[in-house]
């Protein structure tokens, strides 16, 4: 019986807790260790207001074109779906996605990071297309790092979590280093 090879790497844990933290840490390594290898994705970044330093919303930065997008904001009486305070902007989620889909069709790259795979991209629906055929499917062949929110009802969410290609890995702030001292980097190096 041969052994079960994992080719993706799925983050979840408690809003806070360094996630992302651990996207911009993989970016870092890439970017400066692993020039050659061709990767895309995008890394969920919070807006604060400059005045009151309190979070405004979130932005979507894309790799390697590293454009924003914003992804969310505080917007009482907008009409865009919302997730909490927060109203979504879901046609700049699907730039983002269109972005990745072009890079994924002309580069053929080595990896996709994804964060995060949580209520406000699933408001896409090219999002979830793009997730499931690209990611999900069985025929996917891109190696992926993403974060996956840990409490969210969603079918896309529980196929990723079940998914015997992914090794899914809880994040706690008590563990966030050794994650990617022992878990990501050597994910990475292996590429």
């Amino acid at each position: 019986m041969s052994a079960k090879v994992l080719r993706n790497l799925a983050l979840t844990g408690d809003p806070g807790v360094g996630k992302t933290t651990l996207m911009v840490q993989i970016v870092d390594f890439l970017e400066s260790t692993h020039n050659s290898l061709k990767w895309c994705g995008f890394v969920t970044e919070e807006m604060r207001d400059p005045r009151s330093k309190s979070r405004s919303g979130f932005q979507i930065v894309t790799y390697p074109q590293r454009n924003t997008y914003v992804l969310a904001t505080v917007e009482p009486d907008s009409p865009s779906p919302k997730v909490g305070k927060y109203s979504v902007h879901v046609q700049n989620v699907d730039l983002c996605v269109n972005e990745m889909k072009d890079f994924v069709f002309r580069e053929k790259p080595h990896l996709i990071l994804l964060d995060e795979v949580g209520k406000m991209e699933l408001l896409s629906k090219s999002f979830v297309e793009f997730v499931s055929e690209e990611i999900v499917s069985p025929n996917s062949s891109i190696p992926v790092v993403l974060t996956v929110a840990q409490n969210c009802s969603h079918k896309l969410v529980d196929a990723i979590k079940s998914n015997p290609s992914f090794e899914v890995l809880t994040v706690q702030k008590n563990n966030r280093d050794s994650v990617f001292a022992d878990k990501l980097e050597p994910f990475l190096k292996q590429l």
